[in-house]
């Protein structure tokens, strides 16, 4: 299918300072290239600690190093701070960058809000909301990795299996995300390497996973590509997004165009 292939989640180096070394923006952008992708969304971390003029002085780095043919787009990937939805930017802020994403899960970083442990319920019921209202605020334009969470270590870091987990996590969850981000024109992302991070966590995870995308489409979501590359082997690739898509049963009309956010 003709599908407008695209990678809206890359980070760079040292721009974002947990990308690797070797993903700095030339090499990066020359990869994606190399990978068949045109369009790339630079979304590095705008943590509490980052000056924005990173992002400012970005716009002209990329005029100097973009190949020809290639459109960039300069973001930034900013976490959900609570459950409200919550995120360090203003709108002033935001009027400079082409687009924002909103990381529901950040749970390392010292100022997001940690889940409640003990209990799958309650932590599904906090990461439900935290999305919702992610999908909600205006100056977001899409959902970074929704879900994806390392639910090997439920027991050691948040006090439950990772079978209550997935008892606990339904796909009317991802029904009522996708009408919520449908109403609020909020693009929910499909990882390149999901279907590698969900069969790795189980069987179980993935086809959950699978089905909460496709309850989300049918629910009038809208979709966007993105790697979350921090080093240069992830970003772009189109290899480990076909099995997805395949596996999904998506089409073109299901995501969006990056022009849009553009808008």
């Amino acid at each position: 299918m003709d599908f407008h292939f695209h990678d809206l989640h890359v980070h760079t180096r040292p721009h974002s300072p947990d990308a690797h070394w070797r993903a700095t923006l030339p090499a990066m952008l020359k990869t994606a290239a190399k990978n068949g992708v045109w369009t790339v969304g630079l979304a590095n971390h705008y943590f509490l600690d980052t000056n924005f003029k990173a992002f400012q002085n970005l716009r002209q780095e990329v005029a100097k190093k973009t190949p020809p043919g290639m459109a960039v787009l300069i973001g930034a990937e900013l976490c959900v701070l609570d459950t409200a939805g919550t995120i360090k930017l203003t709108p002033e802020e935001a009027t400079q960058l082409d687009f924002v994403l909103a990381g529901p899960h950040h749970f390392k970083q010292r100022w997001v809000e940690r889940p409640p442990a003990g209990s799958a319920a309650a932590f599904v019921a906090h990461q439900h909301q935290a999305l919702l209202n992610a999908a909600k605020n205006p100056l977001v334009h899409g959902l970074a990795h929704p879900w994806v969470i390392s639910i090997q270590n439920a027991s050691s870091r948040w006090g439950f299996t990772p079978a209550e987990f997935l008892a606990a996590w339904t796909e009317d969850h991802f029904a009522e995300l996708g009408q919520v981000a449908k109403d609020h024109g909020t693009a929910i992302e499909i990882g390149m390497g999901i279907h590698l991070m969900a069969e790795h966590q189980g069987e179980g995870f993935w086809q959950k996973y699978a089905r909460g995308l496709q309850a989300a489409r049918t629910a009038g979501a809208k979709f966007y590509f993105g790697s979350d590359a921090h080093h240069l082997f992830v970003i772009a690739r189109l290899d480990w997004l076909q099995p997805t898509l395949t596996k999904l049963g998506f089409t073109p009309q299901d995501i969006i165009s990056p022009e849009e956010w553009l808008k």
